[in-house]
């Protein structure tokens, strides 16, 4: 089934300048794999 056109925004941090501490890289590679199930033209996640 065709999808209208959808965007959508990530955000994900992975460090931070002024607070080290709470720094996360993984959270770019969490973002990135939400990118790749959105993409997914079999998801049927809607």
């Amino acid at each position: 089934m065709p999808r209208p056109t959808a965007h959508a925004l990530l955000i994900a941090p992975g460090t931070y300048a002024h607070a080290p501490q709470l720094n996360v890289p993984i959270n770019a590679a969490d973002a990135n794999a939400v990118v790749a199930v959105l993409r997914d033209p079999q998801c049927v996640c809607a």
